[in-house]
């Protein structure tokens, strides 16, 4: 997969992810990028999962949408 040079987001991703500041994001870099992320999604997905049981309800995410701002 390519991602084109003028992709809204390829700027920020470099930024992002280039923790050495040379132009371009290798492997570890980007792997650190991805556990961070992974992370980040797993802590959203505690916080949606009110009752604990390893899923998400309907109403709990009714609830954490409402609750992000969301109008439904």
């Amino acid at each position: 997969m390519k991602i084109r040079s003028d992709y809204k987001y390829a700027e920020e991703l470099l930024r992002v992810c280039d923790a050495n500041s040379d132009g371009r994001v290798d492997y570890e870099e980007f792997r650190k990028y991805m556990d961070d992320k992974e992370l980040e999604l797993y802590r959203i997905f505690q916080d949606i999962d009110v009752v604990k049981d390893g899923g998400i309800e309907r109403r709990e995410l009714h609830d954490a949408l409402v609750k992000s701002g969301m109008d439904l």
